[in-house]
């Protein structure tokens, strides 16, 4: 991979390129130009579900070092963002998308990092959440309390026995540590269960075990 940043006299960039060449044997040349690139979105998963349902994705774009003509961020709804291209000066960047539901909170994040070519140059973009749920229960269990340890979406989240519960705004690759409580119908707690979760793209299930008794 070769990468080239043009400079003004001013020490600032005013052009990147960035292109794969193949080294075969004796001399090789390698003609440096700065370029721009096609940037297209591939679209994974991303949540759906009620108030979760994402309604637009954000992208921003972070380049190495400061660039006069970087690429703005950009807000796409899911259905536009399938069909997303974009010129943008090519190289090494980073890039940071944001799922956002129709009441404007964040339901999930993920950060890329992007070589974009002098040629078309993919974008993945995908989201992940947490499904909670408790298939093991002690018979006097009415209702299930888990919190976690994320800023984003500490909880409480409740649901009955045999029910579920969907956690959003998690970061992709972001460890999510829950406590679940089981209580009994004067809401005193009867069992406790913990669990770790790698978030990973789509949905992710934590299935809490709750079936140790407390005295």
């Amino acid at each position: 991979t070769v990468t080239v940043e043009a400079l003004n006299a001013a020490g600032e960039t005013v052009g990147t390129g960035l292109q794969k060449a193949a080294i075969n044997g004796g001399l090789n040349e390698i003609k440096l130009a700065t370029c721009t690139g096609t940037a297209k979105v591939h679209l994974g998963y991303y949540p759906t579900d009620g108030a979760n349902a994402t309604t637009k994705i954000r992208m921003e774009f972070t380049y190495p070092t400061a660039m006069a003509d970087a690429p703005e961020p950009v807000e796409l709804n899911p259905a536009d963002a399938v069909q997303w291209s974009m010129e943008m000066p090519a190289g090494k960047i980073q890039v940071h998308a944001t799922a956002i539901n129709a009441a404007g909170h964040v339901v999930g994040e993920k950060t890329t990092d992007v070589e974009v070519e002098c040629d078309i140059s993919p974008i993945d973009v995908c989201f992940g959440w947490v499904k909670l749920q408790a298939g093991k229960t002690t018979p006097n269990m009415t209702k299930v309390q888990v919190t976690s340890d994320s800023e984003q979406a500490a909880g409480p989240f409740i649901f009955a026995p045999g029910g579920s519960a969907q956690v959003c705004g998690l970061k992709v690759g972001q460890i999510v540590n829950f406590t679940a409580v089981g209580l009994d119908s004067n809401g005193n707690p009867i069992s406790t269960a913990s669990q770790s979760v790698t978030v990973g793209c789509g949905e992710n299930t934590a299935d809490l075990d709750l079936t140790n008794y407390g005295i």
